[in-house]
């Protein structure tokens, strides 16, 4: 079933992270990894649910020079670069023509850099698990170059989580992957793909989405600002004796933001805690 929007996937796709992952909730260790323009607000979503930070890393496609929707390759941050070299053998395309495409993307590649920036320090993400979010994979061109800018950071460890992915395209990606990692013992592997829905007749991202709008530069900088995690929250940590006949020791771990809007108490059940990924669900929502 398609998502109503990018927002929408990225709640659904945070809960389903929160279930597999419940030790991700608030880790120090994690970081989250934007492919903009529309892996943003997916990754914002899921960074609500988490509350993980989110950084961006910067991909072009590198199109046919006469099929510019036909992606020879892609390159992204930190000199990533990953070519479909059967692809181009294929087409028998000059590296002359190749390079002024490389070359055109590579501008904007770091015109979108230096405009999104400091969203685009990748620095952030050394010796961090790096968990790769994009609004969709068709042809997993761009997911490619972002691996390789991962890897380049210094990550320790590669997830990738979207909300719908050609069945195909991951197979392919983790068998050149794997590749990869035999040519070079020091790769890193990919740990886990979290993907809602995997179909086999994938024709593209927009035909998942009932609203798939192209996004601006400004509302990619309105996404990045609200993109950090509920950071510098006031906690409280304590216990409660409540009185007999019903009472007893009442442990109590309170955090909440500088200037709250208001309060909603979620009380779970005795067979139940406070990571409960069903309870975070709920409370999640009501928030």
């Amino acid at each position: 079933m398609p998502f109503s929007h990018r927002t929408q996937a990225g709640r659904e796709l945070g809960q389903a992270l929160l279930t597999r992952h419940p030790d991700w909730l608030r880790s120090s260790d994690i970081i989250l990894a934007a492919l903009p323009r529309g892996g943003l607000p997916v990754a914002v979503e899921v960074g609500r649910v988490l509350d993980l930070p989110v950084r961006l890393i910067c991909v072009r496609k590198m199109g046919a020079p006469d099929q510019p929707e036909l992606a020879l390759g892609a390159i992204g941050s930190l000199e990533a670069l990953w070519w479909n070299e059967p692809l181009v053998h294929e087409l028998g395309f000059r590296k002359a023509a190749l390079d002024s495409v490389l070359e055109r993307e590579r501008k904007e590649l770091l015109r979108r850099e230096k405009r999104f920036a400091p969203s685009t320090d990748l620095s952030a993400l050394r010796t961090k698990k790096v968990v790769l979010i994009d609004d969709g994979v068709a042809t997993g061109a761009t997911l490619r170059a972002a691996l390789i800018s991962a890897e380049n950071a210094g990550a320790i460890e590669l997830h990738i989580a979207t909300p719908v992915a050609s069945h195909g395209t991951l197979e392919a990606i983790q068998n050149e992957w794997d590749e990869h990692r035999r040519k070079n013992p020091y790769a890193l592997s990919i740990q886990s793909w979290t993907a809602l829905e995997t179909p086999d007749d994938f024709a593209s991202v927009g035909e998942w989405y009932e609203d798939f709008p192209q996004l601006t530069d400004e509302e990619v900088n309105h996404w990045i600002r609200h993109a950090t995690p509920s950071l510098r929250l006031r906690q409280k940590k304590g216990e409660l004796v409540l009185p007999e006949p019903h009472g007893g020791r009442l442990l109590y771990h309170l955090q909440w933001p500088n200037h709250p809007k208001g309060l909603i108490a979620f009380a779970h059940g005795s067979l139940s805690n406070a990571k409960s990924p069903r309870n975070l669900f709920v409370a999640n929502e009501l928030g």
